[in-house]
Formats: C-alpha cells, sequence, structure tokens
C-alpha cells in the first residue's frame, strides 16, 4: 500500500469505503508524522488529538454499520485557525484573542463535521489573515517543507505546509487577496478559490462582502472537486448563496478542450498598461507548459485583461475589510495589533462616503470589461506568484502580488495548481481563471492540466530539515 501521509484524499476515501485501511489507522499514520515534522514547521498550532480519536472511532463503527456519512467520512482534516471550530482555541493569530474559545462551528466546519471528517487541529495565519508571510505573535512564523529558509507565504501557509508535509489529508482555508492560492503555489499543493457564494459564510462583521471567500486545500484537483462536493451548497443563512447543488462537483472530471479558449499570459502584459515586476525565470516556467495546453486540444492567444487597476481597487477594499473586522475594537489595546492592521484601518477611516461610492462605480466599469473579455475567452492562464519563494528574511510586503487580486475584486473563480519546480527547487504554481460561476469548469482544466504534469507527487525532504 502506498504511503497514507501523501496518498490523495480521493484515493484515502476508497480505502476507506473498501475496508482496507481504517480511519483510526489513517488518523495514527498522519499523527506520527506530526510528531515528526510539526515541531520544526510550525504548521498545526493547536492541536486536537483527543476530538481526532474520538471522530476516528466513530467513523470506523459507522463504516461497521454500513453507515458511512459519505466521502469525507473518516479523513483527517486541518482547521485555518480563522475558523471557528466549537470549544476549539481560535485566536485569528492575534493576542487580542489569544484564549477566544468558540461555541459553535463556522458553516465549512459544520458542514465538514456533519460529513465525518476527522479534526487534527488549527493551522497558523498571519494576523488577521492581512500579511504575505505566516507568521503572528501568537504561535510565530510557520516554515516551508521544501525549504526552511524561504516563505510560504499567506494567509493559509499552516493549511498549504500541513498538506505538503504528509500532516492531514485536505486541510481548508480562506482567500480574500491570493490566500489559498499563493500558499498552495509555494508548497506544491492545490488551492482553489470558489465563486463567492459556493461556500457560504455564515458568521461576519459584513455578511455581504464578497471579497473574502472560505475554499478547500488539496493535494490533487480530483481532491478538491470530493471537497467541494461536501463544503458547497446554499445556506438560507447567508445573503450571498450561489444557487446551485454541491452534487455540481460529483460530475465527471475529464472533458474535451478542443473548442476551448484560452488567454495565455505568463508576464501579464497589457495593451494599456506597464505589467507588474515578474521575474524573467518565472515567465520562462509558466511559458513552458504552454504546449501542454495546446496538446488538449485549447486555443491559446497571448492577451490580458487590466490588472492593475484591479489591484489598486482591491487593496482599498480590504482596509475597509481591516476596518469591518476590527474598527472596534483595535483602539482598545491598540499595542496587540501589528502596524499593517492600524495602517489598514486608519487608511478605511480615512475615506469619504464620496471615495467609497467612487471606488464602486470604478468596480463596476471594471467588471463590465472583464465580462467582454471573458466573452472572448474561456479561461485566463497567468502566474500564481511573481517570483519563486522569497527568503523569510525578505520584506513580505515588497512583493507585487496584483495576478491574485482580479479574482477576488470581481468574484471569480481561480485555483493553484503544481506546475514545476525552480532550479533550487522550491515550487511553482500555475493559475487558471474561469468565468464568474464556472467553478467545474475551472477545476476540469486544472485536472487535465495535472494528468498531463503530476508535478503533485514530488514530496518535500523532510528529513534534510529535522
Amino acid at each position: 500500500m502506498s504511503d497514507l501521509r501523501f496518498t490523495p484524499a480521493s484515493k484515502l476515501s476508497l480505502l476507506l469505503d473498501s475496508g482496507d485501511i481504517s480511519a483510526v489507522e489513517l488518523l495514527e499514520s498522519v499523527q506520527q508524522q506530526i510528531i515528526r515534522n510539526n515541531p520544526s514547521l510550525n504548521a498545526i498550532v493547536t492541536l486536537t488529538p483527543e476530538l481526532a480519536e474520538q471522530q476516528a472511532r466513530a467513523s470506523d463503527e459507522r463504516r461497521a454499520r454500513n453507515q458511512s456519512l459519505g466521502p469525507l467520512d473518516g479523513l483527517p482534516i486541518a482547521v485555518k485557525d480563522k475558523f471557528h471550530l466549537a470549544g476549539v482555541r481560535t485566536t485569528y493569530g492575534s493576542p487580542y484573542f489569544a484564549n477566544h474559545l468558540p461555541e459553535n462551528d463556522d458553516l465549512i466546519v459544520a458542514r465538514e463535521r456533519a460529513a465525518g471528517a476527522v479534526f487534527l487541529g488549527k493551522t497558523n495565519v498571519p494576523e488577521f489573515s492581512f500579511g504575505d508571510l505566516t507568521n503572528n505573535p501568537v504561535f510565530g512564523l510557520t516554515l516551508n517543507p521544501y525549504d526552511h529558509k524561504v516563505s510560504t507565504s499567506g494567509s493559509s501557509g499552516g493549511s498549504a505546509v500541513a498538506l505538503a508535509s504528509g500532516m492531514t489529508a485536505l486541510a481548508n482555508g480562506s482567500d480574500i487577496a491570493g490566500s489559498l492560492r499563493a500558499p498552495a503555489a509555494w508548497c506544491n499543493v492545490v488551492g482553489f478559490r470558489p465563486t463567492p457564494g459556493r461556500i457560504p459564510v455564515i458568521r461576519a462583521s459584513d455578511l455581504w462582502e464578497e471579497f473574502s471567500v472560505h475554499g478547500p486545500m488539496a493535494r490533487t484537483v480530483t481532491d478538491i472537486a470530493l471537497y467541494m462536493s461536501v463544503i458547497s451548497g446554499p445556506a438560507d443563512s447567508s445573503p450571498l448563496n450561489w444557487q446551485s447543488s454541491a452534487t455540481e462537483f460529483s460530475l465527471a472530471m475529464q472533458r474535451d478542450f478542443s473548442d476551448v479558449h484560452i488567454a495565455w499570459s505568463p508576464n501579464l502584459e497589457t495593451k494599456n498598461e506597464t505589467p507588474p515586476g515578474i521575474t524573467n525565470e518565472m515567465i520562462t516556467t509558466i511559458d513552458s507548459l504552454r504546449p501542454i495546453f495546446k496538446k488538449l486540444g485549447a486555443r491559446l492567444n497571448n492577451d490580458c485583461p487590466p490588472i492593475n487597476e484591479a489591484s489598486h481597487l482591491l487593496d482599498q477594499f480590504k482596509c475597509l475589510a481591516a476596518l469591518s473586522r476590527v474598527g472596534e475594537i483595535i483602539d482598545q489595546k491598540p499595542d496587540l495589533f501589528k502596524t499593517i492592521i492600524h495602517n489598514m484601518v486608519n487608511r478605511a477611516r480615512q475615506l469619504s462616503a464620496e471615495d467609497i461610492v467612487l471606488l464602486a462605480k470604478r468596480r463596476s466599469r471594471l467588471w463590465q470589461h472583464y465580462c467582454d473579455f471573458f466573452n472572448r475567452y474561456d479561461y485566463l492562464i497567468w502566474p500564481v506568484s511573481p517570483c519563486h519563494p522569497v527568503s523569510i528574511e525578505d520584506d513580505e510586503y515588497a512583493l507585487t502580488w496584483s495576478m491574485l487580486d482580479p479574482q477576488p475584486l470581481l468574484g471569480l473563480p481561480a485555483i493553484s495548481v503544481p506546475c514545476g519546480f525552480s532550479e533550487k527547487g522550491h515550487p511553482v504554481g500555475i493559475q487558471i481563471t474561469g468565468r464568474r460561476g464556472d467553478d467545474m469548469g475551472v477545476l476540469q482544466l486544472a485536472y487535465a492540466f495535472e494528468r498531463e504534469t503530476e508535478f503533485w507527487k514530488q514530496q518535500p525532504r523532510l528529513n534534510e530539515w529535522n
């Protein structure tokens, strides 16, 4: 039998159903990996071994009675430390909430629990999930399993590292400006940002805000689809609902791409604006993958919609989100909040009502431009990050992440898929963006690419760092 620690969740689910492995056996495998590697990586910052063991035993008992709860039953899952897991400390990476014990699950967690998932614990985040480095004053820095000297990115960095190092089968995360996609790219796993409302949010300071979405991380695209088949679907308690059944993600992953049109842009060069700074090495890496999509039958054309405007707008909307989340508490104990949080809140407070109205108008104009763009193309492909993983000593706010901004600003589904490694052995991710609502189409194209490349199979050499 293959190593359970690095076996895709979709295969583990089949092994559990067939009785070839038990949920307790699977849990023991990942727990041993946690014992070996988590002390150095610092990915899972609050462990829940007693809860996990209880859930694994219950899963085995259900299967013994032929009462499995579905494909997630018995699978180990790591929960991002911004999601409420009832009775388990949820800190958001902030000293202000260092001892916070929520009474109820967030919806994504509740759906995982109802499906029989086994909760391993909470994964590390930047403070309030704002920041490009997974580091905070409560738990410290999370290290990249491929190289402890480089960043995991953020904010779902703990989840990405837990997956990449074989400490969990699945992990959840969130994405307001790339927080599912950027860590996935630098840790050689898959991160999927769904259309807003696919996974409804029922606890937030602003339930109508759709920039930040909840989403899945996994080893393979098939695992992502499996995960989405459980955690997606409408909820009456959320005002943002995508009215389609989660069963959509149980459809066949294989598809004919012969009539599909792809806008190809490894350097994000547009006709009317200067592209963001992307290294030549990254451009070369992404452009070398062009023949794979041609082999699939897709029609590629060098084209790119404007992104600088999207980045400028999202930056200001993120400040408003920060004000909404912490504006009422940041003045109570200002020393407990890092400088970036103060800066974002202060910038939001300086915006007038007229400024906010103009932001909405500019966003609407950009949406119309992207609608025209997607009338000509089915998908947009460009890099996830501007460069290969940077040193943990570098300024975490120095990078330009423009390629991650149009998707949250306009509610477009996007996925980061492993697409190779740098000369130093650092993972690289390619990003596929689709039309709003075409989540399954994005997964199908990502699946086709993954089948041709299988970069996800290259594991980190963890023994070099322990």
